[in-house]
């Protein structure tokens, strides 16, 4: 019995983390994703819920679950902790930089984006780390 709840401590694990592998690899459907989003936290709660409730419903609490009970409780705060909107935080109001500091050279490629009569440039060595552009004003919009 202690194999079953061992790989369901390794399913908490992947579960705890797939938010962040299903994200970085091509190949897995977004709906995946998606589902994964909505499913994640329960999951990681059932699993050591469960197999807590089955060891106490036991004549003797088997200690031998103590080891997948952590591995599950790792599993629910990587749930918490490794989800794209705590990896990757969103920087609301950036410090406007003076041109001439940032780093830049004459070799960078730039991505010119307009929207809403508004255009910006951004530089492609920063967004291929952040895949995002979180820059209110060039929707037009004022905060």
């Amino acid at each position: 019995m202690l194999t079953v709840f061992s790989l369901l401590a390794i399913a908490a694990l992947i579960n705890g983390t797939g938010a962040i592998w299903m994200a970085m690899i091509e190949r897995v459907p977004l709906h995946w994703l998606y589902a994964h989003s909505r499913f994640r936290k329960p999951l990681a709660w059932a699993l050591p819920a469960l197999t807590l409730l089955w060891g106490l419903m036991q004549p003797a609490f088997p200690w031998a679950l103590i080891g997948p009970l952590l591995l599950m409780a790792l599993g629910v705060l990587l749930t918490y902790r490794m989800h794209q909107s705590v990896a990757f935080r969103a920087v609301d109001f950036p410090a406007r930089a003076d041109a001439a500091a940032l780093p830049l050279s004459d070799r960078m490629e730039i991505a010119v984006v307009e929207h809403g009569g508004v255009t910006r440039a951004y530089a492609l060595d920063h967004l291929i780390h952040h895949h995002i552009i979180n820059d209110a004003s060039a929707t037009g919009s004022s905060r």
